[in-house]
């Protein structure tokens, strides 16, 4: 049976593809055609197998990713029908999210260090954003990321693992050089029992902010290989603390997958050595419906 996938895009366009990831690998990028003039214009033949159910997909204009057009979705098996999964946009790729351009006037240096030892924190994700504009960006090995933006207000919002951030705003009329520091969480006391570990899943808003109340799910996959254990591979659920982690009890050396609604984000290899392992789900939190 051909499987066709419809999808909307600007009907002037020279080229539109879509990736399809399952497994956090790209199975298929299917090479859309412009079929009409209005509604879902564009349509592509989904040929790989494994294009099927919960799905990530990537959108391509003219080879460019669309930051707008990154999403969770459904693919039926039957006809190629999408619905996307609570309207979630996730949000693996680090993405510049102004409206382009010139560079920005100013060059702003951001500096992350960790509040107690004052090392650099690396791979913090450093958002700016002035109304509609946002620049993101991850920091490099010695905590610095460098953005260029035009005089404004900024709102500054940092994520990383193990860390909570406040929030601040940043005034640029000038060059600025400016270093923020980053509260260490601390964490439970891990379990005395030896063959568990504590797993921490932070969950953040679109703006960086850490996500109250948010349902988390766990779910054990495989054992811990050679152990001769049992381990229930029941769906465990917490909701997120203030600070956006949700916290949970797993076997060593586990497989596990963990998700927010009903999207299954990730599975992942808990290794036998951490006492606290920390994760982040990748979906945020959506500003508006797809």
């Amino acid at each position: 049976m051909t499987r066709i996938l419809e999808a909307a895009a600007p009907s002037n366009l020279t080229a539109f593809t879509i990736e399809v990831i399952a497994g956090g690998v790209v199975v298929e990028t299917i090479v859309m055609a412009n079929i009409a003039a209005e509604g879902p214009t564009w349509q592509g033949e989904i040929a790989n197998a494994l294009s099927v159910g919960l799905v990530k997909l990537n959108f391509f204009y003219n080879a460019a990713p669309v930051a707008s057009g990154r999403y969770h979705a459904n693919i039926s098996p039957d006809d190629g029908s999408i619905s996307y999964a609570r309207d979630y946009v996730y949000s693996d790729v680090v993405v510049d999210s102004s409206s382009g351009g010139d560079p920005g006037a100013r060059t702003v240096l951001v500096t992350v260090v960790d509040e107690d030892t004052l090392l650099p924190i690396e791979n913090a994700k450093v958002r700016l954003s002035s109304g509609t504009n946002t620049r993101v960006k991850p920091t490099d090995v010695n905590g610095n990321v460098t953005f260029n933006v035009d005089d404004a207000t900024w709102t500054v919002a940092i994520t990383a693992f193990g860390y909570t951030f406040d929030g601040a705003t940043l005034v640029v009329s000038s060059d600025v050089t400016i270093t923020y520091e980053l509260n260490p969480i601390t964490a439970a006391i891990p379990p005395t029992e030896p063959q568990f570990c504590v797993l921490k899943i932070r969950v953040w808003t679109i703006d960086g902010s850490p996500a109250e109340g948010v349902e988390v799910k766990v779910q054990v996959e495989e054992a811990p290989a050679g152990t001769g254990e049992i381990f229930s591979k029941a769906v465990q659920t917490q909701e997120t603390a203030s600070d956006g982690y949700a916290t949970f009890v797993v076997p060593r050396g586990c497989e596990l997958k963990y998700w927010v609604g009903e999207v299954e984000e990730s599975v992942d290899q808990i290794g036998t050595l951490e006492d606290i392992v920390y994760l982040e789900n990748q979906l945020g939190l959506p500003i508006a419906a797809i």
